[in-house]
């Protein structure tokens, strides 16, 4: 049987008549089952949460025939806490009798921050640092010693960096003011280099002219080299303020030696050690 012979018989048509049926029976389905899901069924007009206490939400939304979800809290320090402040939909809004809405309310606690270490910034340094950990910079003191942070005080009391504190919390913070006290010049002679810089830091001296005598292999070697001399002398009946230079001259092996006069000392003097390659 050929094709045109087909189309003529019964059973041609009765195929046709079902996949046409078929094909309009699924789409009405799918247009009513679109719509039965997403039908307004009893429209309400949104209530309005906002100014409640987050205690009365819950029974309020009740009332109001709607759910509710708190997805957002922000603390306000200068606001009253522990209220709705903003809600999606908007007040008034036309929505379906069961939506949800959702709710911004202010914190009753206060988010907490880590006291960051100001100990050795500049105030200008100290002042960014706590802008970035929400903090803000209090009463600034000035106190005899280097002119960076020495001491940090939350409330009266001196602070360690790390402790917990409310955001936006005063931090007072003592800066040296660079005019500082005598101090004895300490004895250098046959510390290391890195051990005579820790000396001078620790007792508010500050590391001056480096000069080196002979050839260091690597840098290690040159940060291992002894002082044999050093400007001014260490002398314990002369003082000199605290935050002065002190020049010293390093080798090799150790070998005490007196100091030359300071005054003898140039810039041009200063020379880096002659890494062998």
């Amino acid at each position: 049987m050929n094709f045109i012979s087909f189309v003529r018989t019964k059973t041609f048509w009765q195929h046709v008549f079902l996949a046409t049926s078929s094909v309009v029976l699924f789409s009405w389905l799918a247009l009513w089952g679109l719509k039965m899901y997403t039908s307004p069924g009893d429209k309400i007009k949104v209530p309005d949460f906002r100014g409640l206490k987050i205690e009365d939400v819950s029974s309020f939304a009740s009332k109001e025939g709607v759910d509710y979800m708190i997805i957002d809290s922000i603390f306000d320090p200068k606001g009253q806490k522990g209220i709705v402040i903003g809600q999606d939909p908007m007040p008034n809004a036309t929505a379906k009798e069961g939506r949800t809405i959702y709710l911004t309310v202010t914190s009753t606690r206060p988010q907490l921050v880590k006291m960051p270490n100001l100990l050795d910034q500049s105030l200008k340094s100290a002042a960014a640092t706590l802008e970035t950990y929400g903090l803000k910079m209090g009463r600034i003191r000035y106190i005899e010693g280097l002119p960076v942070v020495l001491r940090m005080a939350y409330d009266g009391k001196d602070i360690k960096a790390g402790t917990m504190l409310e955001k936006g919390s005063v931090i007072e913070v003592y800066v040296g003011k660079g005019i500082i006290s005598d101090g004895i010049v300490p004895n250098l002679v046959g510390l290391t280099r890195d051990e005579a810089i820790n000396i001078l830091s620790s007792k508010g001296f500050m590391l001056g002219v480096v000069q080196y005598d002979g050839t260091f292999a690597t840098g290690t070697d040159s940060s291992s080299a002894f002082v044999y001399r050093q400007s001014p002398l260490a002398n314990d009946s002369t003082k000199i303020k605290t935050g002065a230079f002190i020049d010293i001259f390093l080798r090799k092996e150790v070998l005490e030696q007196s100091a030359p006069d300071s005054s003898t000392i140039t810039n041009e003097q200063q020379q880096r050690p002659d890494f062998e390659k």
